[in-house]
């Protein structure tokens, strides 16, 4: 009889363990950081997020030799957002704007030609870099 005692006892303790065991996973996996970015304007384009690291704008005209259009910004965040998905979503003075990649198509950065007040900024781009995840 104190043999089967012993046994409920061994496995009760077995029991709570196993659930102390998988409660630390489940609030692990709950409580774990997760990488935010801190962003300024931010495109993805072909699968990859872009980001605005400094406020410095560079000049349409002294860069448009090195550059090839590449088609219409849809979706951009802007703003000092934290942003943990794939979030988008459309900002008005950019919506239309021109994208430009660097003709020698290393992809490390592109350019946005804002689009303001119904047409494009004349000389202002703005140097996205290319941001692993």
């Amino acid at each position: 009889m104190k043999e089967a005692a012993k046994e409920k006892v061994k496995y009760f303790l077995l029991g709570i363990l196993f659930a102390l065991v998988c409660m630390g996973i489940v609030l692990a996996v709950r409580f774990w950081p997760r990488q935010q970015y801190a962003i300024r304007a931010q495109i993805f384009y072909q699968g990859a997020a872009y980001v605005q690291e400094s406020a410095d704008t560079y000049s349409f005209s002294a860069l448009k030799d090195g550059l090839n259009w590449d088609g219409t910004v849809l979706y951009l965040v802007e703003g000092n957002q934290s942003c943990t998905e794939n979030y988008q979503t459309n900002v008005e003075t950019y919506l239309g704007g021109q994208l430009f990649v660097e003709a020698d198509g290393t992809g490390e950065a592109i350019y946005l030609r804002p689009y303001q007040n119904g047409g494009w900024d004349t000389d202002t781009l703005i140097r996205l870099e290319r941001r692993e995840r």
